[in-house]
C-alpha cells in the first residue's frame, strides 16, 4: 500500500512525500503486479491524487484509492 500518512493508520504501507507520488507509485506497481492501493488524507489528498488514479483507469489497470475523511 502506498501512501501518505495521516492522523491514524492501521495498515503498513511506503510512505512518500506527497499523494500524487504516492499515486503514480500505486500505478507502476500495478504495470509490474497487477493490482495495487493507495491510501491518502481527506480533501487536498483526495484531489491531489486524481491525476493519478486517471491515469491508471486510461491503462484499464485495476486501482483501489482509499481517501481518509474526518471523524
Amino acid at each position: 500500500l502506498f501512501g501518505m500518512l495521516g492522523d491514524f493508520n492501521l495498515l503498513n504501507f511506503v510512505g512518500y512525500c506527497d499523494e500524487l507520488n504516492a499515486g503514480y507509485a500505486t500505478n507502476g506497481y500495478l504495470q509490474a503486479k497487477g493490482v495495487g492501493a493507495c491510501a491518502v488524507t481527506f480533501t487536498v489528498g483526495g484531489l491531489s491524487v486524481i491525476n493519478a488514479i486517471a491515469d491508471s483507469y486510461s491503462e484499464n489497470l485495476l486501482v483501489i484509492c482509499i481517501v481518509g475523511g474526518p471523524n
